[in-house]
């Protein structure tokens, strides 16, 4: 088979998902593989693409391989998913079997993998593997005895001539675009302040949405537009950052400026995003893979956070995982999430002032949303690589994790640990065995029925 290679790394040639193609090229000398550096030509393809899309249509198999950045691709990656739907190409990819192939720490691996077969699928594809590599699994022999298996597997499958049936559902049609009416009466702020950042082109409902939103909090908001914020450039994955925390672009466009000042000193952080196929767009998301320049610490401890989305929601289970994700590993809370799907102005009126109202009273009252799996899960798995392989070169993640006491391993719970080894020896006696299993339910509510007993005799107590 004759494959292409669309590697999604800012890096290029140094992409290390790129290595994982050519051990599989290795492998399995008999196809004929192709690489394109996608992500890092996308400026290029911006002005030709034909000669991609040429390559595209001689190919039997195509892989997308693609590192992730914050929970998907890299924005250059998504600018080119862009492109080819803006200028109708997707019909050079119908009928052809796709792989999958991402490289990460495992962190939200699976959002990135839902949304590329999603896209991939809405061109007409079937996507015949999925592999999700950890970044240095190819140094492993167990690891590459993997990768050679799924090869196998996926390129005779791919070349069956059987597409496999779709797994994600088409994307609907939208086409409402809300029209503020006359505004409301002010929230009452409270003294805070908001900051509001959308990537609606002024004219466009998302747009108005956040100047809605602006117009309820008055002078104590202010709204950033990321279409005329100026933005050199997406990240480059070169990890300067994390030696200081410096991103390599330094204080030569505005982004800096907006999570390092301006998102700081904000009470409330309005994200208003507009849905660009299965997420936002490309250019929101380079502004959103530029936050790495604080890497794997949180940034918006104690702020309360409010999404406006302009279209369809409710239909991408994958990107609502995405907004809860962010937040949770932000630190931040999510008050309110409003969409247009009512299709109604006065109900979006009602959602945004509640949402505003919402978000100050969460602040009033200091209210923090316990974390998911996906803020405990993502936290462990942040505190484990920083501790361990990461530790360099993501110096400042292990100075603030130290500082914030991060690093919270079980095994240093030494009370816990001399409980259960006591308990474990117990149980193999039969008699306390039978006595522990028959109180087992009681046990398990004992230590919460002290402290419901201790309010109810203190009420003080908090």
């Amino acid at each position: 088979m004759k494959i292409l290679v669309l590697g999604g790394s800012p890096k290029g040639e140094a992409s290390i998902t790129l290595r994982y193609t050519r051990f599989l090229g290795m492998r399995f000398p008999e196809h004929r593989f192709e690489e394109v550096y996608v992500a890092a030509s996308v400026r290029s393809l911006e002005k030709n693409l034909g000669e991609l899309i040429a390559k595209v249509r001689e190919a039997d198999l195509v892989v997308f391989a693609f590192p992730l950045y914050v929970c998907l691709v890299h924005a250059a990656y998504k600018r080119f998913f862009e492109l080819v739907e803006e200028r109708a190409l997707s019909s050079a990819f119908a009928g052809k079997p796709a792989l999958l192939l991402a490289t990460s720490i495992h962190w939200h691996d699976h959002t990135a993998l839902e949304y590329v077969r999603g896209m991939a699928e809405d061109w007409g594809m079937g996507v015949c593997g999925v592999y999700s590599a950890g970044m240095d699994d190819l140094v492993k022999a167990s690891e590459r005895n993997r990768l050679e298996a799924f090869g196998r597997l996926a390129f005779r499958r791919a070349a069956s001539g059987e597409l496999p049936r779709r797994e994600t559902a088409p994307r609907p049609d939208w086409d409402y675009v809300y029209a503020p009416q006359a505004g409301p009466a002010r929230v009452d702020p409270r003294g805070l302040r908001a900051l509001i950042v959308t990537d609606g082109a002024p004219g466009s409902g998302i747009r108005a949405m956040a100047e809605r939103f602006g117009e309820l909090f008055g002078g104590d908001s202010e709204l950033v537009d990321l279409n005329a914020l100026p933005m050199k450039g997406g990240c480059q994955g070169c990890i300067q950052c994390g030696l200081d925390n410096r991103c390599t672009y330094g204080d030569s466009d505005g982004v800096q400026a907006v999570y390092r000042e301006k998102l700081r000193r904000a009470d409330i952080v309005v994200w208003a995003y507009g849905i660009r196929d299965r997420y936002w767009s490309a250019r929101a998301k380079t502004f959103i893979d530029r936050r790495f320049l604080d890497t794997h610490q949180p940034n918006a401890v104690g702020k309360q956070v409010v999404y406006l989305v302009s279209g369809p929601l409710s239909a991408h289970a994958n990107l609502r995982q995405i907004i809860s994700t962010m937040e949770e590993f932000s630190g931040g809370n999510l008050a309110a999430l409003v969409t247009d799907e009512p299709r109604d102005t006065a109900a979006i009126d009602r959602a945004i002032r509640g949402a505003a109202e919402c978000a100050v009273e969460c602040h009033q009252v200091g209210y923090q949303a316990p974390r998911t799996f996906a803020g405990v899960g993502g936290a462990k798995v942040f505190r484990d690589e920083i501790w361990g392989k990461l530790r360099f070169p993501f110096v400042a993640d292990h100075r603030y994790y130290k500082a914030h006491h991060f690093y919270d391993f079980p095994q240093k719970e030494w009370g816990a640990r001399l409980k259960t080894t006591l308990l474990r020896a117990l149980v193999h006696i039969p008699a306390i065995r039978r006595a522990i299993l028959v109180d087992m339910k009681r046990h398990m509510v004992r230590p919460l029925d002290r402290v419901l007993e201790s309010i109810r005799t203190s009420p003080g107590t908090p």
